[in-house]
């Protein structure tokens, strides 16, 4: 992908620029070596706007994407708690009863899963325990 040559605070200054009407848009778009359609994908972009709202813009869109990192881990982790949820009921009486025996007839307790604390995706347990 081509890297930006703009930042936006450079953007907003050649919009604010145009906007003043003194030149024409042609000779601004030349000016700073952009074509008539970027100028204006800029304008529908960043139209009417100062250079502290287009800094408020990133930390927006900064932290629209750290929160849909974070919903789609809480599905991924809904989704396996589901799974493990549906599995622990579709378990015969003897199993849910607690008790398992083996084939001499040993009885073997059900297995424990930890309290407090989640499982990660890894696998490993990651402590939920207030430290004493």
């Amino acid at each position: 992908m081509k890297q930006k040559q703009f930042t936006d605070e450079q953007i907003v200054a050649i919009l604010q620029e145009a906007g003043k009407g003194e030149k024409p848009i042609i000779e601004i778009c030349r000016l700073n070596g952009v074509s008539e359609a970027t100028f204006y994908a800029w304008r529908k972009k960043f139209g009417g706007m100062q250079t502290r709202d287009v800094q408020r813009l990133k930390e927006l869109e900064k932290e629209n994407a750290r929160l849909k990192k974070l919903l789609a881990e809480r599905d991924l982790e809904v989704d396996c708690l589901k799974e493990v949820a549906s599995k622990t009921s579709e378990r015969s009486p003897e199993e849910s009863s607690g008790r398992a025996s083996g084939p001499e007839g040993i009885v073997f307790p059900a297995p424990c899963l930890p309290l407090r604390g989640s499982i990660s995706f890894d696998g490993a347990l990651s402590a939920a325990a207030p430290s004493r």
